[in-house]
């Protein structure tokens, strides 16, 4: 993070610790990213996959998410 985006950031608003959260989540993801990266594991493509994962997500948050019923539109291209 640069200093003119944290400048830009506390001009919005954000407080130091705001500011520091958002880069510690950023830091976790990146983390996440590379050692989902390393399993060599697989994801879809089509972009409009994550935005029903999403849709679904907003609505019945991660615990209330059927995991075993996976997205209709996985199940579609994965079967190609």
């Amino acid at each position: 993070m640069t200093s003119e985006e944290i400048n830009r950031a506390r001009q919005g608003g954000a407080t130091d610790k705001e500011i520091h959260d958002t880069v510690l989540i950023a830091a976790a993801f990146c983390m996440f990213n590379r050692y989902v990266d390393g399993l060599a594991t697989w994801q879809p493509r089509d972009p409009e996959i994550y935005r029903e994962i999403g849709v679904q997500t907003s609505r019945l948050g991660y615990v209330g998410r059927d995991y075993k019923n996976r997205c209709r539109q996985l199940r579609t291209n994965n079967s190609k």
